[in-house]
């Protein structure tokens, strides 16, 4: 979990990390499960985001898949398994000739 401002609004991110080689999908419930966990917690006013990401290595260097997603707020109402979205896809990737030791 990391706390943080984003658009000027405090914001908890939850993330979930995996290094693997498949391409399996998204496992949601390693998501929702520890937001379900801490959202009577965190105050209403933090926004709370979910995250998962996954690190690759390939010839081309070591590849960041990050996932942002939402759901809606578990403070407020129950949420569902099937209510975890996927909200933004970002795939970055960090040249292994470019890093300096």
């Amino acid at each position: 979990m990391l706390l943080e401002k984003r658009g000027g609004k405090e914001t908890l991110f939850v993330v979930e990390a995996k290094s693997d080689t498949s391409h399996k999908s998204l496992a949601k419930h390693k998501l929702l499960y520890p937001i379900l966990g801490i959202s009577g917690s965190v105050p209403k006013g933090i926004e709370i985001v979910p995250v998962y990401i996954k690190i690759k290595t390939s010839q081309l260097g070591i590849h960041y898949h990050i996932v942002e997603c939402s759901i809606p707020d578990p403070r407020l109402q129950i949420v569902a398994y099937d209510e975890l979205e996927i909200k933004k896809y970002t795939h970055l990737i960090l040249d292994l000739e470019s890093i300096v030791i």
